[in-house]
């Protein structure tokens, strides 16, 4: 999907700004997506010499684990899914999404400059404060579904969306999260 993401923007800029660029390697530009593809493989990975070498790569491991464990509690289908029936999802997203301020906190503590570890602190104050809004809104979903599980918070909507009578709480939400995600 991401391959197919890329070519289609390569090829609508390239129809927008009036360029050749990305439409004439191969047919259609399909093939510069493979040459971005190959280029990308062949990156040197750079980690600079003043760093704490040990921290600088924890750093995006932890940010990019804590978002990508939260995948595994989206129910997918009824009773299928990575933890379909855990009884505390909502509060396991809550607190995966919280330790993704430790992702940005390392990264700034690597660094070994007092400014970068001065704006880390003030990201993870940031996103800290949206993701208790985050939480807040969603203890009306809890509410109205009487429970913690995802798969049957789910359930629950079948005959009507939460959104409708939690139209204050999802934008509350939907502005957290895009906020707390910057």
């Amino acid at each position: 999907a991401a391959a197919l993401l890329i070519w289609l923007e390569r090829r609508l800029l390239a129809l927008w700004q009036d360029r050749y660029g990305p439409n004439r390697v191969g047919p259609f530009g399909l093939l510069q997506v493979m040459a971005d593809m190959i280029k990308i493989f062949f990156k040197e990975d750079w980690v600079p010499g003043f760093v704490d070498r040990p921290v600088f790569l924890l750093a995006p491991l932890v940010a990019m684990s804590t978002t990508l464990l939260v995948f595994m509690l989206i129910p997918v289908a009824s009773g299928w899914g990575v933890a379909p029936g855990l009884n505390v999802g909502v509060l396991l997203f809550l607190a995966l999404a919280g330790l993704g301020v430790y992702g940005a906190m390392l990264g700034g503590w690597s660094s070994n400059s007092k400014y970068a570890l001065l704006g880390s602190l003030r990201t993870a104050a940031q996103m800290l404060s949206y993701e208790v809004f985050m939480g807040i809104a969603l203890m009306g979903v809890v509410i109205q579904a009487g429970t913690f599980r995802l798969d049957r918070i789910v359930e629950a909507q079948r005959h009507l969306w939460f959104i409708v009578p939690q139209c204050c709480g999802f934008f509350v939400f939907s502005l957290a999260a895009v906020a707390s995600v910057h």
